[in-house]
């Protein structure tokens, strides 16, 4: 498990039945623990990520509740996709790269209509 400020992650290697039911189990624990303590999980903000080609793809669940299965979530700023590939990231750059430049170019724009 690792926990930074907000966000709680738990992760195993799942490459059988049992090592998902463990994990599993250990999702429950951690579920409970946050129920006793007051301090509930977001079941719509939980999510689960496959990596590997192992993966069974082990159905988790929460409260009662299946958590969403992505193929990519955002972590401290950092796109992890399931296949490990950088695509999605350089993509994200790329439009942020765009965006700033369409700033610039506006303010620009902007800038020499007003100084005439």
């Amino acid at each position: 498990m690792l926990k930074f400020a907000d966000n709680t992650k738990l992760y195993a290697t799942v490459d059988n039945q049992a090592q998902g039911q463990r994990l599993q189990r250990d999702i429950d624990v951690l579920g409970d623990w946050a129920l006793q303590w007051q301090m509930k999980f977001n079941i719509d903000k939980c999510k689960v990520v496959h990596y590997g080609r192992n993966n069974i793809r082990f159905q988790y669940s929460l409260y009662g509740q299946s958590i969403a299965e992505v193929v990519s979530e955002k972590d401290l700023g950092v796109v992890f996709s399931s296949d490990l590939k950088v695509g999605v990231r350089c993509c994200e750059a790329y439009n942020r790269a765009s965006q700033s430049l369409g700033l610039i170019h506006n303010h620009k724009a902007q800038e020499s209509v007003s100084t005439r």
